[in-house]
């Protein structure tokens, strides 16, 4: 068993930057942060004079466009005629009190999976503290935060930090709107009073009492209100609603990465309850339809079930197995066992002790011989491949070669490398040199 340094482009970066080549150097860099981001490669490029971006990092997982499935959430109509309002009114009422029902649910989760986020926190914190003190290492933060911080930072930045997942300068909008609200009521109300004054001599006992002209000019203009004022409300509660959720999924993609699972479950549920929230209360102005009615009765509101969110638990879950190395890698952690040989490492427990930052490739050859008078003769090579900085690990992968003779002719055959970071490739060397 041999270690050695595995990463090329770690000796170009090196050699480029000792003969004073920067630009080079910077490129050696960038290959190597691209084949496995580290935030100990992240500085060195610092150093040498260029700032990370996010097209620089390669990322395998693809974003959702909708992990917690708000899309799929409906609510009722919003009433655009006096003679609809009374049913609608009813529907919007049934929808709120089931939005409320299940936010008192989910209060209830919250609480418990506060308590769980405090008890978890002490515990590794007390256990960072032990590791310290005993000159052992202890991963301070999930594997991919600082990788996850430079490629997906991007898409969080008007928001980052919000753990509310209320967004109150969209939401002014809607409180704009609001106010409008309040000049159309004042509009409807001198128009009613033009209508009052032109039925108020014809209206009692034994008058006209022209019962449907008058109920026709109190519906046409509360009808109109309702257009006017609900057209504006509808519109910008969309806009609002599909910023909302937008910005909650991108948080939540985010959060998955950067969180440990206890915190991320409790912000899940707190993203849960402000999009219950935040539908339940969006404003629709309700006028009810003139009195002098006495055909319409509006049914029971209708009970539609609520739709139950998409579950968000980790969904990167990827399994790499090379025969003689096995990779499994989710949203927070990096494990993995390589066997050949005889030569066994689990990377979970290979980081040495006091190293905050290298790189390791551990493995052996083997030789096979064809059947006997055969000059066939193969070479297998098997290496696992294992980086890391003061943030845990940040790479592990396997290299798998085979180089040999085929009835005496020497030829050089496929190297096949597979890392968490740049997935699998396949090379072809010397007669194989097209494989790709």
């Amino acid at each position: 068993m041999a270690t050695k340094k595995p990463a090329q482009p770690t000796f170009l970066l090196a050699e480029n930057e000792s003969k004073g080549n920067i630009p080079k150097a910077i490129e050696a860099a960038k290959k190597s942060i691209r084949q496995a981001y580290s935030s100990e490669k992240e500085r060195k490029l610092k150093k040498l004079g260029y700032k990370l971006k996010a097209e620089d990092i390669d990322w395998h997982e693809p974003m959702p466009q909708d992990a917690l499935g708000l899309a799929k959430f409906t609510w009722p109509e919003y009433p655009m005629k006096a003679e609809e309002n009374a049913q609608l009114e009813k529907e919007w009422n049934v929808f709120k009190a089931q939005c409320q029902a299940q936010i008192d649910q989910l209060k209830a989760k919250q609480k418990r999976l506060e308590k769980e986020y405090i008890d978890q926190s002490a515990l590794r914190n007390q256990q960072l503290f032990q590791a310290g003190q005993k000159g052992l290492y202890a991963q301070p933060m999930p594997a991919f935060t600082a990788k996850a911080m430079i490629k997906l930072g991007s898409t969080v930045s008007d928001v980052l930090g919000n753990t509310s997942f209320v967004f109150a300068n969209e939401f002014n909008k809607v409180l704009q709107a609001k106010e409008k609200v309040t000049e159309y009521e004042n509009i409807l109300i001198e128009k009613q009073k033009g209508i009052d004054q032109k039925y108020k001599d014809l209206i009692g006992e034994g008058k006209a009492n022209p019962f449907e002209a008058v109920y026709k000019d109190e519906n046409g203009i509360r009808s109109e209100y309702l257009t006017t004022a609900n057209s504006d409300l509808k519109m910008v509660n969309q806009a609002h609603l599909k910023y909302t959720q937008r910005k909650i999924n991108d948080l939540l993609y985010y959060y998955r990465y950067t969180t440990w699972p206890e915190q991320f479950e409790l912000f899940k549920v707190i993203a849960q309850i402000a999009w219950l929230a935040q539908i339940k209360d969006q404003p629709v102005a309700f006028k009810a339809e003139s009195r002098y009615c006495t055909n319409s009765i509006a049914k029971a509101g209708k009970a539609k079930p609520l739709q139950n969110f998409d579950d968000v638990a980790c969904k990167y879950v990827s399994v790499l197995d090379m025969g003689v190395y096995k990779i499994v890698s989710t949203c927070i952690n990096l494990t993995g066992a390589f066997n050949f040989g005889g030569v066994k490492i689990d990377v979970t427990s290979n980081v040495e002790t006091g190293r905050y930052a290298g790189s390791a490739e551990l493995g052996v050859n083997k030789s096979y011989k064809g059947p006997k008078g055969s000059k066939t003769e193969a070479e297998v090579s098997a290496a696992g491949l294992l980086e890391w900085d003061n943030t845990g690990i940040t790479n592990i992968g396997a290299v798998v070669g085979v180089d040999g003779k085929i009835d005496g002719h020497t030829i050089a055959g496929i190297e096949v490398k597979g890392t968490i970071n740049s997935g699998v490739s396949t090379t072809g060397k010397g007669l194989l040199s097209d494989i790709k």
